[in-house]
């Protein structure tokens, strides 16, 4: 069962978590993590600790600039933030064919300083983070952030331009609800003509190769 007072989220990972969130990391005794940078800090540690493929550098300038671009693709006024945005000043302004139904988007206004935004600053914003984005790519050869491997900009990128790059349907991402198509709907509209080529071209490679097809939700 869904609160749509609480979108995305479902009650009973609420009671499990206590964490009005999704995605949600649970290891062992560890804390759990909400936050997209504890996550994908956590999981390359498992990683390191396993053997397994990587997805942070260890030198601290390179991860360093890793987690900066993350935090432009995932943090707070990056480009997910500013799709959500989109999402949010669609579902409040238009006609409700686009964006999220009016409960969720009134309940993810406060939380995303919906008030306080200038949709056009929004788009100059979203163009300047794909700009940087696609120019660390082709400085890495072009194929993946990580040079050779994919790393958690890879991963990341891909994701978080989905519902900007593509419009989701039963043949991509066929467990969307109704409303929430229409939510991503409102992000692709508003950001797609900004995406470049290379990032565009990247995200079908990581999902043909990589990445779970079709999405699941």
């Amino acid at each position: 069962k869904r609160d749509f007072g609480k979108p995305y989220f479902d009650l009973a990972i609420d009671a499990w978590t206590g964490v009005d969130n999704v995605p949600v990391l649970l290891h062992e005794r560890e804390p759990t993590r909400t936050h997209w940078a504890a996550i994908v800090t956590a999981i390359d540690r498992m990683a390191r600790g396993a053997g397994g493929p990587r997805l942070l550098p260890d030198a601290v300038p390179e991860r360093a600039r890793v987690m900066g671009l993350l935090h432009e693709i995932a943090g707070e006024e990056g480009i997910g933030w500013n799709a959500r945005l989109a999402m949010i000043d669609a579902g409040l302004t238009g006609d409700g064919t686009q964006g999220f139904p009016p409960p969720v988007a009134k309940f993810l206004a406060r939380r995303y300083g919906h008030a306080s935004s200038d949709l056009s600053q929004v788009r100059e914003r979203v163009a300047a983070q794909l700009t940087v984005i696609a120019e660390e790519l082709v400085a890495r050869g072009g194929r993946y952030f990580g040079g050779a491997h994919p790393n958690a900009l890879d991963v990341y990128s891909a994701t978080f331009l989905t519902p900007v790059a593509a419009l989701l349907d039963d043949t991509n991402c066929p467990g969307v609800a109704p409303p929430f198509r229409a939510a991503f709907a409102a992000a692709h509209e508003a950001f797609v003509s900004l995406v470049p080529a290379a990032l565009l071209e990247h995200r079908t490679r990581m999902f043909a190769e990589h990445l779970a097809w079709p999405i699941a939700l």
